[in-house]
């Protein structure tokens, strides 16, 4: 999945992050591409306050801390408490989902790739209603022409 990140520009994530993948999934090579960045001094601190206040976990709340300090056109989460932080920040949240069907639609992947990666992602730990799987199901026919 990250080779397909690395085709919308460049990805950085906090330590963080990038320890809590490596123990999640040590066998996938989720990080190649994605710079590990460690957190400034004052990007620290605000992680921290984003951890009290908004009640976000380590991972997410260095990575918001992050990208504000870097000024990002895009957010990458899928935790609904970091999605409304990043908002309330300004700035543009995307989800696994919002990539995939990105991806899809910039030609980055195949209809069979595309539908691939749903059913992975319907498998892992993210979840997804049945509903919300249909209509990224029926986004997909829409964007390859199919029905």
């Amino acid at each position: 999945m990250s080779w397909l990140l690395g085709a919308a520009g460049k990805v950085y994530c906090p330590r963080a992050v990038a320890t809590e993948l490596e123990r999640l999934q040590p066998e996938w090579p989720l990080l190649a591409g994605i710079e590990v960045l460690e957190l400034s001094e004052s990007a620290q601190s605000r992680a921290t306050a984003l951890q009290n206040d908004k009640g976000l976990h380590l991972g997410e709340a260095e990575a918001l801390a992050l990208s504000e300090e870097l000024g990002v056109n895009w957010f990458l989460t899928d935790d609904n408490a970091a999605r409304l932080a990043a908002r309330e920040a300004s700035l543009e949240v995307h989800g696994s989902l919002g990539i995939l069907l990105w991806a899809a639609v910039e030609g980055h992947l195949d209809y069979a790739a595309a539908r691939s990666g749903l059913k992975r992602l319907s498998q892992s730990t993210l979840w997804l209603s049945k509903a919300i799987e249909r209509e990224v199901h029926d986004a997909l026919d829409q964007i390859f022409r199919r029905s």
